[in-house]
């Protein structure tokens, strides 16, 4: 698979210049990575609360399920993480429902959405990434198969969503019933102020956080930094893992920080900084996920903690 050669390629510039690292923005940023986990988690307990009245959601629970699926997550490819999430919410209350606390996901992601759609709409505006036709030239597979099939792409997708259309016709009460159930988890959309206050705020934050600790591992592993490169690694960040093949875009990612930052330092410096960033930040998730894994559960093995989820 050519982006995981690629990442291969990196974690060998990675340890060539090892030695370079400068600590102290290290940190900095870690520490700026484990703020924005905590916001995150404080704007998904504010929505857990408002689909979820009666259920005794504590912040510290949301907190542990949080940071234990961003631990999966770094690790593991298809967003495993998310069903983590999901079952150490249910596990500590049982008053929730899980297509509920499953909407609740996607609730969190909406203000993502919007802000790294923007980004992105601006980076390419402005240059700073390469258009669709020009990734076939890239070791990016899973964008360049898109690049280069654009037209089966558009249909597949055209066709996934006219049979989910046709199923869910096929299933009629079921699928209301479902999305009865779903429903609750979007509570905190119906009062666009609260959602305003609480969760985009937080959420605000936490971007900010993230622009923090991209500029940061950017000043850490010596590539000239700047407001803008720092929200151009962000936008690569988010393209590289819509496709979430490879753990946290691993290979992805690396091609296309070389194609957006190449301008501005050698090639083997940038792929020692996305392989750098890419691990400390893991590391980081991983470590704090662990941590709440072992405080909510007792165990660090996954298929302990889907059965006592489940339980």
């Amino acid at each position: 698979m050519t982006s995981l050669r690629e990442f291969g390629a990196a974690v060998a510039a990675f340890a060539g210049n090892l030695s370079d690292v400068r600590l102290v923005p290290l940190m900095l940023g870690l520490s700026l990575q484990l703020a924005n986990l905590l916001l995150r988690s404080a704007a998904w307990c504010v929505i857990l609360r408002a689909a979820f009245p009666s259920a005794a959601v504590r912040l510290r629970t949301t907190v542990g399920a949080y940071l234990a699926g961003a631990a999966v997550n770094a690790i593991a490819p298809a967003r495993g993480g998310d069903l983590v999430k999901v079952g150490a919410i249910r596990h500590a209350a049982r008053e929730t429902t899980i297509p509920g606390v499953a909407a609740t996901l996607l609730v969190e992601t909406l203000f993502d959405l919007v802000v790294a759609g923007s980004l992105a709409i601006w980076a390419y505006a402005s240059g700073r990434l390469p258009a669709l036709p020009q990734l076939p030239d890239s070791p990016a597979f899973e964008w360049s198969w898109i690049a280069r099939n654009l037209q089966l792409a558009s249909a597949i997708a055209m066709a996934v969503a006219l049979l989910a259309v046709l199923a869910a016709r096929r299933i009629g009460r079921r699928v209301v019933a479902f999305w009865s159930r779903v429903g609750v988890g979007f509570t905190i959309l119906r009062t666009p102020g609260r959602y305003l206050r609480t969760v985009a705020l937080l959420q605000a934050a936490g971007w900010c956080c993230r622009v923090g600790v991209a500029y940061e591992l950017l000043v850490a592993f010596r590539i000239p930094a700047t407001l803008s490169t720092a929200l151009v690694v962000l936008v690569v960040g988010s393209l590289a893992t819509m496709l979430p093949i490879t753990p946290g875009g691993a290979g992805a990612q690396q091609a296309l920080l070389v194609l957006a930052l190449g301008h501005a330092t050698a090639t083997s410096r940038i792929l020692a900084y996305s392989v750098g960033a890419q691990l400390s930040t893991t590391v980081l998730n991983a470590t704090a996920g662990s941590i709440a894994l072992l405080a909510m559960f007792g165990t660090l093995r996954l298929n302990l903690v889907r059965r006592r989820a489940a339980s």
